[in-house]
């Protein structure tokens, strides 16, 4: 599973402006939310007081628990310029659907394996592999799409992800499901 390199962790309040000239993101260990990215040379002064800050604020409300108690640091890893980011929806083992977006939440279109916009059969096929060594019930991995390689970026265990209805819908519909053959078995 191809992953961005980690250049460097911090778990101390420090001075971290030389990462910020577009070749690396910087970013908090212990906490999910993309308002605390920074990469650009612009962003040197408040991302250093933001990155800074982090140490002394926990994830938010609707975050894992696991956040909560993880130790405070800062990531710093390879800058991967994505054409899409791809949040799948993993279901006792199954990919079942994935959020395929262009930036931040700018949804363009809720897919499945096969669709118009990017080959996922390796991918879906690595997830379900790494889902078989979890053995969670269900779970969210989002990946960064360049040049049709999918890079892993985040597990989310417990995603508060905002998705209409009827996909919201077809979650539960699959989860009831495979829950009755679980207990069938």
């Amino acid at each position: 599973m191809n992953v961005a390199n980690l250049i460097y962790y911090s778990n101390t309040k420090e001075n971290f402006e030389r990462f910020f000239n577009g070749k690396f993101v910087v970013k908090p260990a212990h906490m999910s939310e993309s308002r605390n990215v920074f990469k650009k040379s612009s962003q040197k002064l408040y991302g250093n007081y933001a990155m800074n800050k982090v140490f002394d604020k926990s994830a938010g409300e609707k975050e894992p628990l696991m956040l909560d108690q993880a130790e405070r640091g800062v990531i710093v890893e390879e800058y991967i310029r994505a054409k899409y980011e791809l949040k799948v929806f993993v279901l006792y083992g199954n990919p079942i659907i994935a959020s395929l977006q262009n930036g931040l939440n700018n949804v363009i279109d809720y897919i499945q394996e096969e669709n118009k916009y990017i080959d996922l059969k390796d991918t879906y096929k690595k997830i379900s592999n790494i889902a078989k060594e979890l053995r969670l019930d269900f779970f969210r991995i989002d990946f960064l799409i360049k040049e049709n390689i999918a890079y892993a970026s985040e597990f989310a265990f417990r995603p508060s992800t905002t998705m209409p209805k009827n996909i919201t819908e077809l979650i539960y519909n699959k989860w009831l499901l495979n829950s009755i053959i679980h207990r069938i078995k």
